[in-house]
């Protein structure tokens, strides 16, 4: 078990050597109290260290508790708070549960009452402890499976955008890179040692996250090659592109006294089986004086592609606006994979497809609405809207005024 963290921040000496005995009698397996008699010094305590629990008066000198707590949310998310106040005034309460305090304890408290508001958050900080090192595991394996399948050039489309999705990497741009890895001819040709090639790898590897983005690095596969996929979370021209993989060609060489041939071509969610034995074909053109090539980089054409569908999936939704099309049924109508549709909404969009597809739904709202033919309730009923009370939300939330409002406006302009 972690060594749990608790910070009691009260005032009054007394009060916290008193909640201080009483956490020590839990007998918490692995656990650190710390004491604070302000608000500063409780702030000052969380960006030192990682505080799982802080019990936090309300009436402390300079910063107020509600105060403190707000703050701490800013520095760390993780951390539980629970009040221990002697104001029961309901205001405080209110304020402490919408900043997301998870308990509430008025003066004076029981220790039977401290120790079981205690056991039950510590319960909750487990539990989520146990989610977080079960999806780290289920992401470690899923890495190593995707490192196995790029080296084989047999990886599946599906699998990388799983992985993307579970690590939540955001990137406006991807690459496929193939790296072939060569002696210098001052070594007299003599071949690449595995322990090398494994050198090489790890070093390219962090060497493509600290100057480019997040990548998956396959294993080596024949030939001394090995394939990456890069994500770049900012959009890369031709020429920077390859100004920047010529300046990291050019320090590892130095560094490992190994020649590297790279070529790079955009990924735009292609088949990545065939678009890594493109590159594989294409390191073949490239040479120690040249040693980057990268295909196809005219982004434009990608770019209009992309917004082709996009719009294509517009005009049908606009034709649809009674039915409720799923992003599944959506990315069916261009042939491409929902996680990717949805990619290219955020991308080209600034939306999510359901904020899109739910705007154009209350734009035809608006145009039936002022031509006073329909009830609201009949308006739900022609956008695909089954209650009338959450189609009212979704119009304020959109336009700022709910649809009796709105005509209203309308009828006074």
């Amino acid at each position: 078990m972690n060594t749990i963290r608790i910070l009691i921040a009260d005032d009054e000496a007394l009060e916290r050597r008193a909640l201080h005995k009483i956490i020590q009698e839990m007998s918490i397996p692995s656990i650190q109290i710390y004491e604070a008699e302000n608000g500063r010094e409780v702030l000052e305590r969380v960006q030192q260290v990682k505080i799982d629990i802080v019990l936090l008066d309300i009436k402390m000198p300079g910063l107020d508790g509600i105060s403190v707590a707000k703050e701490i949310q800013i520095i760390s998310q993780t951390t539980a708070i629970i009040f221990i106040t002697a104001f029961s005034e309901f205001d405080y309460a209110r304020e402490a549960i919408r900043i997301g305090v998870k308990e509430y304890l008025v003066k004076p408290v029981s220790q039977e009452k401290v120790q079981e508001t205690l056991e039950t958050v510590l319960h909750s900080i487990q539990s989520k402890q146990k989610e977080q090192d079960t999806s780290t595991l289920v992401e470690q394996l899923l890495y190593k499976e995707l490192e196995t399948a790029i080296g084989r050039e047999s990886i599946i489309n599906e699998q990388v955008e799983t992985f993307i999705a579970l690590r939540g990497i955001r990137f406006v741009q991807s690459c496929c890179i193939a790296i072939k890895l060569e002696m210098n001819h001052s070594t007299n040709h003599r071949t690449i040692k595995d322990n090398e090639l494994q050198k090489a790898r790890i070093i390219i590897k962090n060497a493509l996250e600290v100057h480019l983005g997040t990548t998956i690095t396959g294993q080596l596969c024949n030939d001394n090659i090995f394939y990456s996929i890069l994500f770049l979370s900012s959009q890369w021209t031709y020429v920077q592109l390859l100004h920047a993989f010529t300046q990291i060609i050019h320090h590892i060489q130095i560094e490992l006294g190994i020649q590297m041939l790279v070529t790079a071509t955009e990924w735009n969610y292609r088949d990545l089986t065939t678009v890594f034995k493109t590159m594989k074909h294409y390191i073949s053109l490239v040479n120690h004086q040249h040693p980057v090539l990268i295909i196809n980089a005219d982004t434009d054409m990608a770019l209009d592609n992309a917004k082709g569908k996009i719009a294509k999936i517009i005009e049908y939704l606009q034709e649809h606006l009674a039915q409720n099309i799923t992003l599944a049924e959506a990315a069916q109508i261009v042939g491409l994979s929902p996680y990717h549709i949805s990619h290219l909404f955020k991308i080209h969009q600034g939306e999510s497809y359901i904020q899109v597809y739910t705007k154009l739904k209350i734009e035809a709202a608006k145009q039936l609405l002022c031509e006073n033919r329909y009830t609201i309730k009949e308006i739900c009923r022609l956008l695909g809207f089954k209650d009338q009370g959450y189609f009212s939300r979704v119009f304020k939330k959109v336009t700022g005024v709910n649809p009796q409002d709105f005509l209203k406006q309308y009828d006074n302009q």
